[in-house]
């Protein structure tokens, strides 16, 4: 899968996105966290530095997340300690019950090394990668850089 241009967050002046729906993402994870008999724990919305919604939950007394990029309809799943310190994983239940409404990027893909030719990213988003370090791809799609 080629990464889009201004998957990062980081616009040019001309470009212009459309945010996802947070409230029907907000509704989503929820009936998709309840049905799998999880525990809800917070919902979180984009804000500066971070481009992507956060919905936790709670499965055998570890925090999970069920992240969506800010812009475009790109999920995925993740076990974290913070923003910086996101892991992203595959649930097949929490999957199956998401991909419905959104394309879920799996672990192995996220976890991947990021290489710049193979996606079309801005120039702008091509300099913020090389100054914050970005390794892999999950870090280019689910960001938090300032």
């Amino acid at each position: 899968m080629r990464l889009p241009k201004y998957i990062t967050g980081f616009l040019d002046e001309e470009a212009v996105l459309n945010p996802m729906d947070g409230a029907y993402f907000k509704k989503s994870g929820n009936e998709i966290v309840r049905k799998l008999q999880y525990d809800v724990t917070h919902f979180s919305l984009p804000e500066y530095s971070i481009n992507f919604f956060r919905f936790g939950f709670r499965k055998d007394g570890k925090e999970f997340a069920i992240l969506l990029h800010e812009y475009f309809p790109y999920a995925a799943l993740a076990a974290y300690d913070s923003e910086l310190n996101t892991h992203f994983i595959d649930c097949d239940g929490v999957t199956a019950e998401l991909s419905p409404y959104y394309q879920v990027l799996d672990a192995e893909f996220l976890n991947g090394a990021f290489d710049p030719a193979a996606h079309d990213l801005a120039e702008i988003e091509l300099t913020q990668v090389r100054y914050w370090k970005i390794v892999t791809i999950g870090e280019v799609v689910f960001n938090c850089w300032d």
